[in-house]
């Protein structure tokens, strides 16, 4: 154990980004298992709930972490601690207000579209999902990480602040999953509507027969009144 915490330090110090951007990845990888572990018990009788995870979904989510979240956190903290340096409560304070009012918005949000663009989102789909979600997305996260944070600015030394942020972040980002990696029934292109009938189905049966509207029909019916009222009724053939 010592000695994987030594060549950790060393891959922290040569390698910073990278090592910090593998963990995320990581991390995100394992919320997102879980996560579509989750889904398959609330929804047992769907596609969602098979038997099967989709190793294709999990390294999309761990895409965005080890690609994104990684590395924009890592800078994002050493930028804290160069602008507000030091450990006192109004550093502590200043560092914590920041973070959720200005990293938090925009990790969530660019985080939604990440995931959205990789399911093959549209740019309309992903308007509709941060103007539904983000901001309620965004005021959870503020109960788990405002905590977190004050904790971090106060006694864990800076090389170590993704990490730790990796350990909170596998519970909280299995709910981020949940939000932002649709389960497959949604992730699968919609059916069109006016589907062409297959080879030698009759036309008819998938052809849909519209109604006639009100109006027309209110319309109409003065017309057949007249017509039957002008019409001669059929001679009845008298008797011999």
């Amino acid at each position: 154990m010592q000695r994987l915490i030594r060549t950790y330090n060393a891959r922290l110090l040569s390698h910073p980004y990278s090592t910090k951007a593998a963990g995320t990845g990581l991390t995100y990888v394992c919320s997102d298992l879980t996560a579509q572990a989750i889904e398959r018990r609330q929804h047992p009788g769907s596609s969602a709930g098979g038997s099967a995870l989709s190793a294709e979904r999990a390294l999309k989510f761990g895409a965005v972490g080890g690609f994104w979240v990684g590395p924009l956190l890592t800078y994002w903290f050493q930028l804290m601690d160069r602008i507000v340096p030091g450990r006192s409560p109004r550093a502590i304070a200043v560092k914590m207000l920041v973070d959720q009012t200005v990293q938090g918005p925009f990790m969530i949000g660019t985080m939604f579209a990440w995931c959205a663009v990789l399911n093959g989102a549209s740019p309309a789909a992903i308007e509709a999902k941060l103007r539904t979600e983000l901001y309620d997305t965004w005021v959870n996260s503020v109960y788990v990480w405002a905590p977190v944070q004050i904790v971090q600015q106060a006694v864990v030394p800076l090389q170590y602040r993704v990490a730790v942020s990796n350990v909170v972040s596998y519970f909280w980002d299995t709910y981020l999953s949940l939000q932002m990696m649709p389960p497959p029934d949604e992730a699968e292109p919609p059916v069109a509507l006016h589907a062409r009938p297959a080879d030698g189905a009759a036309a008819g049966a998938a052809a849909p027969v519209a109604a006639m509207p009100a109006a027309a029909s209110t319309r109409a019916a003065p017309v057949l009144l007249r017509r039957m009222s002008t019409e001669r009724p059929p001679k009845v053939p008298s008797g011999s």
